[in-house]
């Protein structure tokens, strides 16, 4: 069957543009992917790469979405405007209104950007076809809003599914799909390294885009606590999934908003210069679990760390 090497791309937002700097970079080092697997901003990433896996051209395929007028109606820079006032008082003023309106939408609605919008901007960068008809294999993630469990995705209309892997709450609207009520991936398997291996990979390589718990932040109110507990379970529940990967690739410290879809070339740098910093390990790696028969590496976990 030969050796296959899986690549698990996490949530993270506008971060998750790395995941294109490691792609090419990895595709440039002679590694190549065999299997790829990812939730939210990872799913769309893997299912542009899984549909045409060729890293130059998906780079330049987002990077002309990014630049064009569909993008621009998505809503997202409202979002990381209104983040990013002044601490003046009229900056106060203006993030309190767009705060406030932004709160009104997601009490009226199940979310501020709707299903239609967000589908038709995937359908530009997003091919219509099945995952199964991908060159690569893909698995995407979601989760079950009714009952909290993981579903994962291997065949089926690509896009559809895509939506359901990248469906943040109160941001993206729920996907409904066989009665099931679906949102982001993220929330039961952030980085999904287990699907890698469910679909074939010997070897996976884990792409970790998600920003690391602020330690500076001692403004502990009852809603910011609330936001730190919540923060910290998702931290634990990543770090569980890393702890399953053969080699983690960790981007946790790039320094932009998680709605900043505009900084596509630092994302994209970082991303290289993380695979370029540790391609020699990950070669090594690689080279000796090739070397292990397969139930072995299973069943004792080789190559693993």
């Amino acid at each position: 069957m030969g050796f296959k090497v899986g690549l698990a791309l996490g949530g993270g937002a506008a971060r998750g543009l790395a995941h294109l700097g490691v792609l090419k970079a990895l595709s440039e080092a002679g590694i190549p992917i065999h299997v790829i697997t990812g939730t939210s901003i990872g799913a769309i990433v893997a299912s542009i790469y899984a549909a045409n896996p060729d890293a130059d051209a998906v780079i330049h395929q987002v990077e002309s979405y990014l630049n064009s007028d569909d993008f621009n109606q998505t809503k997202l820079d409202f979002i990381r405007k209104s983040d990013q006032e002044s601490d003046g008082k009229l900056g106060q003023l203006k993030k309190m209104i767009k705060t406030g309106f932004f709160l009104a939408i997601s009490m009226r609605r199940s979310s501020f950007i709707s299903e239609e919008n967000i589908r038709s901007n995937l359908e530009k960068i997003i091919p219509s076809k099945n995952i199964e008809d991908c060159p690569l294999a893909l698995g995407l993630v979601s989760m079950n809003l009714d009952d909290g469990k993981e579903v994962v995705f291997h065949k089926g209309n690509l896009i559809d599914k895509v939506l359901a892997s990248c469906a943040i709450p109160g941001i993206f609207p729920p996907v409904f799909i066989d009665e099931q009520m679906l949102v982001d991936g993220s929330w039961v398997n952030p980085v999904p390294v287990t699907i890698a291996r469910q679909l074939g990979a010997d070897f996976v390589i884990a792409v970790d885009v998600a920003p690391t718990m602020n330690q500076g932040d001692h403004d502990f109110n009852g809603w910011n606590i609330s936001l730190r507990a919540n923060e910290g379970s998702r931290v634990a529940l990543k770090d569980q999934c890393l702890r399953s990967a053969d080699h983690v690739l960790s981007l946790n410290d790039i320094d932009i908003h998680w709605a900043d879809f505009l900084q596509l070339d630092k994302c994209v740098a970082e991303g290289e210069q993380v695979v370029l910093q540790e391609i020699e390990a990950l070669k090594k790696k690689t080279f000796w679990s090739r070397l292990q028969p397969r139930f072995i590496r299973r069943k004792y976990g080789i190559g693993s760390g």
